[in-house]
C-alpha cells in the first residue's frame, strides 16, 4: 500500500501536525475473504505464494509491519494483498524506540516483546502463514477440524508454547508434503526469536535454528527473551533500548 508521510499534513488550533496519507483500497480483510472461500485448496495455495512474494518484498526493502494478521490484510477484488494498520511499522533508519505493540499473540513468536523492533520482526508471522496455507491447501478440512476462533487462522499461541504437544502440529506433520515444514516450524517456536530465518530460507529448510527452550504450559503469559542476545544485537545496530522490566543495553 502506498503511504506518504507529511510532516505538516494537518492543521489543528493553528499548529501543524504530521500525518500519514495512504491510498484508498477496495476489498475485504483476509478474515472475511477466508470465510467466503475457506474450503478451497486452490485459494490457500494462491495465498501462500502471494504472501511469499509480499514477505520477500518487505525483506528486500528493510521494512517490517509489526502486526501481520488476518484483520490487517486487505484482499482486493483483483486478489492482491494490501497491508493496513501501520502502528507498529519499522522502516530503515527507525532505530531509536521500542516497538509500540507486539502484535496479535496468535501470529507471534512466544518471545515477542516490545524490545523486538527491527526489520526481522515479521519473519515468524510469515513462516506461520506459509505453513498454515501449505497445510490447508493439502487438507482444507483442517480448519474445520481445528477451529482457531477470530484470533488465529489454524495454529495459535498454545501451539507455539508447547509445539511437541500440539494436536494441530501433529496433524500437519502427518501430511507428507507439509511434514518437514511443520517440523521445522516447531523448532523455530522453541528457538530464540532472533534466529527466525527469512521466509525463503524456511521454505527451503535452510538456517532452521536449534531449539533452546523447553515447551511450557499454554497458561504461561510470557516467555522471557534472551536478553543478552538482544543486547548484542542492539549494540551491533548502534542503539540502546530500555523497557520497564529490564535493560536491553549495557549500563553506562
Amino acid at each position: 500500500m502506498l503511504a506518504d508521510y507529511q510532516a505538516q499534513g494537518l492543521k489543528y488550533n493553528g499548529d501543524h501536525l504530521p500525518c500519514l496519507k495512504m491510498e484508498w483500497v477496495e476489498g475485504e480483510t483476509l478474515s472475511v475473504y477466508l470465510r467466503r472461500r475457506g474450503n478451497d485448496a486452490a485459494t490457500f495455495h494462491d495465498l501462500r505464494e502471494k504472501f511469499a512474494a509480499l514477505a520477500e518484498h518487505l525483506e528486500e526493502h528493510g521494512i517490517a509491519h509489526g502486526d501481520i494478521q488476518a484483520d490487517n490484510i486487505i484482499v482486493t477484488p483483483e486478489g492482491d494483498l494490501k497491508l493496513i494498520d501501520y502502528d507498529g511499522l519499522f522502516v530503515d533508519g527507525l532505530t531509536t524506540n521500542d516497538a509500540s505493540e507486539v502484535g496479535l499473540p496468535g501470529y507471534q513468536h512466544p518471545e515477542r516483546s516490545l524490545l523486538h523492533f527491527g526489520p526481522n520482526i515479521d519473519r515468524f508471522s510469515f513462516a506461520l502463514l506459509d505453513l498454515t496455507f501449505a497445510a490447508l491447501s493439502a487438507d482444507p478440512s483442517l480448519r474445520k477440524q481445528f477451529p482457531a476462533g477470530d484470533q488465529a487462522l489454524l495454529f495459535d499461541r498454545e501451539d507455539y508454547l508447547n509445539p511437541n504437544g500440539s494436536k494441530r502440529f501433529a496433524a500437519a506433520e502427518e501430511i507428507e508434503r507439509v511434514s518437514a515444514l511443520a517440523a521445522n516450524f516447531k523448532k523455530i517456536c522453541l528457538a530464540s526469536i532472533l534466529e527466525t530465518p527469512r521466509l525463503a530460507e524456511f521454505r527451503e529448510g535452510k538456517n532452521i535454528p536449534t531449539p533452546k527452550r523447553k515447551p511450557v504450559s499454554a497458561k504461561t503469559k510470557t516467555v522471557q527473551p534472551e536478553v543478552e542476545s538482544i543486547k548484542r544485537r542492539n549494540e551491533d545496530l548502534g542503539f540502546c533500548k530500555k523497557s520497564a522490566s529490564y535493560s536491553a543495553c549495557k549500563e553506562d
